[in-house]
């Protein structure tokens, strides 16, 4: 189960988020503002979920779990779904919060989260 921590500049200023774990999706759920985007790059289709029965888009990117076949050397050079981008924070009680132990936040060679600026 993860741990989520509140997201605070204190505590998460030497956070690093990476995109090299992108290689690894080959769904990744969109909204309808996004097809636009989306739609030149990915197939885009409506899938149900297996436990609520709603019906939500995704973009498939590849058709065996752990392998996604748009991503070049692991990462997406087009463009990126905010399903990919929002990997590792949620929001619970008003607050955002972030699941350290996600592997968005395991690469050392990723970007920092906070850029200090001067």
């Amino acid at each position: 189960m993860p741990i989520w921590e509140m997201l605070s500049h204190a505590q998460h200023a030497a956070l690093r988020v990476s995109r090299a774990h992108d290689g690894e999706r080959q769904f990744a759920q969109i909204v309808a503002d996004e097809f636009l985007q989306a739609a030149p790059y990915y197939a885009i289709l409506f899938t149900k979920h297996p436990e609520t029965g709603a019906f939500y888009a995704g973009v498939v990117m590849g058709l065996e779990p752990g392998r996604n076949l748009m991503a070049v050397k692991g990462a997406l050079p087009d463009y990126r779904p905010a399903d990919l981008e929002r990997q590792g924070f949620y929001i619970t009680d008003g607050q955002l919060v972030v699941d350290r132990e996600h592997g968005v936040f395991a690469e050392p060679d990723g970007q920092l989260f906070v850029r200090h600026e001067r």
